[in-house]
């Protein structure tokens, strides 16, 4: 039975180690993670930047036939880190990840994939190994190396791209300097693989007294149970499951127990936290744990209880699968409670897809996608049966939208293709046949630019960067504000002349175009998305910088993510693991706290200030808005400043000054919408122009006059950005900052008040109102822009003045007025802060002028003639022809004139 008295674990983990190292030499030369299950979107934006910052160039491989990703998250393969597949008719399922420098070691090997669960939500079991050069170095490492070469030599039954395999052996390469000097045989436990032979073959010898067995997915068949029975002919075998969620037929497993004479008991897989209302995780780790003759020992890793991962080598069809063996003190068997009845737990049996075929032969899989002088190398586990079609859907472009490159002929697996438009770096790349007439794809692969993705960094490189870590702590205090802000303009300027500023999006509508180059950049500034967005890291603070873009995935060479750790045991009794910092560990526990720190809201954070701690809050702000209006700011600096803003409006800081919140934000939107957006970031920045119009719109402003107006040109000149607002953008935006806010915007809210704004007529609305403060007129919207109005009494002049003091002054309208007995039609055209009025005296038409002001309103000129007479524009001697003034005003109000 479990020993379940054992003391609390020590935390650790890769992420963790990770987090902790010194990056100032960059120690890692090499990063190579292997996995079933490959998630980018986890990855780019939680891992790549830590391991990216060590200096390491950075390879992922996983299954081919699960890597299904996420295109849209998938921002940085083949630009900033290399992907590739590995084709078998079994599966690749190695948890294995090595970090390797000249002087320092990190290896892990373990049941967790490279995923969100395998990283950072599920229970997993690991294994880490952190050696530095000169010290003890234990077997496993020259075990790992030769299990490296091991898959370079079994082409036959396991098939990986060129630069894969290249990937592997600058590993290897960069572990023989460790084992060179000596390994200690008898220090750390002893690595087994599929690629020796079968994994049940390498175990250590039986009998056994009790098993301990612990896995997500068990034979339907028990083929790996009746093996294990047989080996080890145990008393008794304890089976922990998590029903509903673990893969097995319960019966089977029973009736094989009972045939060897075994008492088969069955416990629920809980971990630590059953029991006490903690959420229990998800139990992915996998453990085959003997004890008998006063020993117990474990094999942890990646095998479960199968066929494939333990009676079968890789040569023999096989799973390729790594695991350890090793003696431990204490159990670290998760089953816990009483037994269960075998009836109780659910049957689940795991269906396998068939790969895609055509004819019934199955379609070679796509291994690789790499530039290579020029072009394009497709490569293919095998020689393809069919003719095969090569398609790329272009990096930036919508995943679904792609285009022929060209056709692999029959018997080919390597070709070189030729691209006239330039396919740039991660780019995806499809093969796929026709089938009954319809063109079937399968799951594509980033193009590699190794160039790029390989590219290290090292001590002489490093640019200055920004060091703040997030926006809380941007926003700490006033004075933080204000470093950040100088410490991102001198990073800024010492980029400045390498820069790269975004290719026109909204600017189109919006702003007169920049003279460009014929592929649309700035001539002052180019380069490709990943090189922006890595350049953006370092002068705006990878964390901070999550917030303009929803934590879009970032290249990040200097990312410093914080995510919780996996929690690994290290037995007490080992004490510290100095001896090659050797551990072996399951994932952390439910996140259970007696006293948990209570969260202070963001508003509550920022509440109790002085009258004068205020004021040099709103400096500060004003400050950063005036940061904002620079012309020459890249957006993503525009976006990432405005998200602080709008952070910024939620503290107690504004109520001494009501007014200039909403002036800020109105100006912060204007500088958005009337500055150049990289066409890649427009649904993001777009995201942020949202969150402002959401913010403006809750004020309750006159457009009318002041603030209000300044927020109404602002609203009105953002529409054509927010119609690349989506609900994914906007809720990452909102997610990746607003957490802590009392009310934090809601995306569905936003979304509404956008749709509005995209929907919305203005001229009804402003028609509408007129005719509400002014029941007794008769108000007809003529077409947009033009007004007609009828009243049984009054002076043309005052309706018409009473009515444009009802409309925004910087409105561009037209007015005809017809009022008591005298129905002839004068016009009155409102354009640029200027009036004409078109109006018959006697037989002769008259056209009048006047400039208006915030001072100066048609009412103010309507009602007293010392202001008319101040407000002219033209003599009266020149009003019985159009002058300039007033056909220019006629004009834009589109107004025809005699």
């Amino acid at each position: 039975m479990a020993d379940s008295s054992t003391e609390p674990p020590r935390v650790d983990s890769l992420a963790a180690r990770l987090q902790a190292i010194d990056t100032a030499e960059f120690p890692f030369r090499e990063a190579l993670f292997t996995t079933f299950n490959f998630d980018p979107r986890y990855f780019e934006s939680r891992v790549l930047g830590s391991v990216r910052a060590t200096g390491a160039a950075v390879t992922v491989l996983c299954d081919g036939s699960v890597f299904d990703p996420d295109l849209r998250a998938m921002r940085s393969a083949g630009r900033a880190y290399h992907v590739g597949v590995a084709a078998l008719d079994a599966a690749f399922h190695p948890k294995v990840n090595v970090l390797v420098g000249t002087d320092r070691t990190l290896v892990s090997i373990g049941s967790g994939n490279l995923t969100t669960g395998g990283w950072l939500t599920n229970e997993e079991l690991a294994t880490i190994i952190d050696i530095d050069r000169g010290g003890e170095v234990p077997r496993v490492i020259a075990d790992v190396a030769g299990w490296l070469r091991s898959l370079l030599t079994v082409e036959d039954r396991l098939v990986l791209g060129q630069a894969s395999r290249d990937a592997i052996s600058r590993v290897a390469d960069g572990l023989e300097p460790f084992i060179g000097g000596g390994i200690n045989e008898d220090l750390g436990p002893r690595l087994v693989d599929t690629s020796t032979g079968a994994i049940l073959d390498q175990l250590p010898g039986g009998p056994a007294d009790e098993l301990l067995l612990q896995a997500p997915f068990h034979d339907p068949d028990g083929i790996a149970l009746d093996r294990l029975l047989a080996r080890y002919r145990p008393r008794r075998v304890t089976i922990a499951v998590q029903p509903g969620l673990t893969f097995v037929i319960p019966p089977v497993l029973s009736r094989i127990a009972l045939e060897h004479g075994a008492e088969l008991r069955w416990q629920e897989a809980s971990g630590p936290g059953a029991g006490s209302g903690v959420s229990v995780r998800y139990q992915h780790g996998k453990l085959i744990e003997a004890v008998g003759a006063g020993e117990r020992w474990a094999l942890t890793g990646s095998p479960n209880l199968t066929a494939a991962a333990l009676t079968r080598s890789l040569s023999d069809g096989g799973n390729c699968e790594v695991g350890l063996v090793q003696v431990i003190p204490t159990s670290m068997f998760r089953g816990s409670g009483p037994t269960l009845e075998s009836s109780s737990i659910p049957e689940r049996r795991l269906e396998i897809a068939s790969p895609p075929s055509v004819g019934g032969a199955p379609l070679p899989a796509l291994v690789g996608v790499t530039l290579v002088d020029g072009k394009i190398r497709v490569e293919l586990s095998r020689p393809t049966s069919v003719n095969l079609e090569v398609l790329v859907s272009d990096y930036g472009n919508d995943p679904e939208a792609r285009r022929r490159l060209g056709t692999i002929p029959v018997g080919t697996s390597v070709l070189d293709l030729f691209d006239e438009h330039g396919t740039e770096p991660g780019s995806r790349v499809f093969i796929g046949a026709t089938v009954d007439g319809v063109l079937k794809v399968g799951s594509p692969l980033p193009m590699l630019s190794p160039g790029d993705a390989l590219r290290r960094q090292s001590p002489s490189s490093r640019e200055a960067r920004n060091t703040y870590e997030s926006a809380d702590d941007v926003l700490a205090s006033q004075s933080d504000l204000d470093a950040y802000l100088r410490l991102a303009e001198r990073v800024r300027t010492e980029q400045a002349p390498a820069l790269p500023v975004p290719r026109s999006g909204t600017a189109r509508a919006v702003r007169k175009p920049q003279k460009r180059d014929e592929a649309g950049h700035s001539p002052l500034f180019t380069g490709s998305l990943h090189d922006y967005l890595e350049r953006a890291s370092r002068r705006l603070g990878a964390a901070v910088l999550g917030g303009p873009t929803g934590n879009l995935p970032l290249p990040g060479s200097l990312v410093r993510t914080l995510v919780p750790q996996w929690a690994d045991i290290v037995s007490e009794a080992d004490g510290d693991p100095a001896d090659a910092r050797t551990a072996v560990e399951p994932e952390d526990e439910p996140d259970a706290v007696d006293d948990p720190t209570p969260v202070v809201s963001l508003e509550a954070a920022h509440s109790s200030y002085t009258a004068e701690q205020r004021r040099h809050w709103r400096r500060s702000f004003e400050q950063l808005v005036k940061a904002i209006e620079q012309p020459s700011l890249p957006e993503i600096d525009r976006g990432t400043y405005t998200v602080l803003l709008l952070l910024g409006s939620r503290f107690r800081v504004w109520d001494d000054d009501p007014p200039k919140r909403p002036e800020l934000v109105a100006r912060a939107l204007s500088s958005i919408v009337e500055n150049p957006v990289r066409d890649e970031l427009l649904p993001r920045i777009a995201a942020v122009a949202a969150l402002c119009v959401h913010s403006l719109r809750t004020e309750g402003l006159d457009p009318r006059v002041g603030t209000g107006l300044m927020a109404h040109e602002a609203l009105e000149s953002s529409r054509p950005l927010l119609t690349y607002v989506t609900e994914d953008d906007l809720t990452a935006v909102v997610n990746a900052h607003f957490g802590r806010s009392e009310r934090p915007p809601q995306p569905d809210e936003v979304l509404d008040i956008v749709r509005q704004e995209l929907d919305d007529n203005p001229w009804e609305r402003y028609a509408e109102s007129i005719q509400a403060a002014h029941p007794s007129w008769d108000v007809v919207l003529v077409e947009d822009g033009r007004i007609r109005i009828q009243a049984s009494s009054g002076a043309q002049f005052t309706i018409a003045a009473a009515a444009l003091s009802l409309l925004p002054r910087d409105l561009t309208v037209a007015i005809a007025v017809a009022a008591g007995r005298d129905r002839r039609e004068h016009l009155f055209a409102q354009h640029d802060w200027q009036l004409a009025i078109q109006e018959r005296q006697g037989a002769r038409l008259v056209w009048k002028t006047y400039q208006l002001s915030q001072l100066v309103s048609p009412s103010g000129i309507a009602a007293s003639t010392d202001t008319r007479v101040k407000a002219q524009i033209d003599p009266p001697i020149a009003w019985r022809t159009t002058s300039e003034t007033a056909r220019n005003i006629l004009d834009a109000a589109k107004v025809a004139y005699d």
